[in-house]
């Protein structure tokens, strides 16, 4: 929950506990951790899928939080502080994150967190730093793609050429569920 109708996931494995995007209010993510892990707020990895604004609402309060790397695009990593790339003009958030612990990651990089490994996938045409996240079968699209939607192409960076290219991409990913940066979770049969 945010007035953006971001999806904030909290996603614990066997082995790692890690945060998809934190977008949401600090308060609401550690609500979400609570229900699902036992003691101190203690996450893994953030994974960032873009930096868009309402990817990033939570991150800072996150970061104080915690101690864990920050995995993200090298667009990403290299914009997060801007107002333009951020689309921070809709809501002027504090910038100046400390990208000490920003990792960043390339097409295809496999990203061992503990004992899980994630797996990267640049998918860029919603933005020049999107990605989706593979963690065993579940993917995580961000903008990408939703339930019965694409992402949209025309903001900052957005390329019509480039998500049918991501797009494709996604559809040779072997997956269950993927997990949208908005709305409803989606399957092999809710895809345009």
């Amino acid at each position: 929950g945010n007035p953006w109708r971001q999806n904030t996931y909290v996603v614990v494995t066997d082995s790692a506990t890690i945060l998809v995007d934190a977008g949401s209010d600090f308060s609401k993510i550690l609500q979400a951790y609570r229900r699902i892990a036992d003691g101190a707020f203690n996450i893994d990895a953030i994974l960032l899928t873009h930096i868009h604004f309402d990817h990033i609402m939570g991150l800072k309060s996150v970061l104080e939080n915690s101690e864990c790397p920050v995995y993200v695009s090298a667009h990403g990593k290299a914009n997060i502080n801007s107002n333009e790339w951020t689309e921070n003009h809709w809501l002027n958030l504090e910038l100046g994150f400390d990208t000490s612990r920003f990792v960043t990651v390339k097409n295809g990089a496999k990203i061992k967190v503990n004992n899980e490994t994630v797996t990267f996938f640049e998918t860029k045409g919603h933005s020049p730093n999107s990605g989706c996240f593979l963690i065993e079968d579940a993917l995580f699209t961000g903008d990408t793609r939703f339930a019965f939607a694409t992402g949209r192409v025309d903001l900052k960076g957005g390329s019509e050429k480039e998500m049918l290219a991501s797009l494709k991409v996604i559809d040779g990913i072997n997956y269950k569920l993927g997990y949208p940066g908005h709305g409803i979770p989606l399957d092999r049969k809710s895809v345009v």
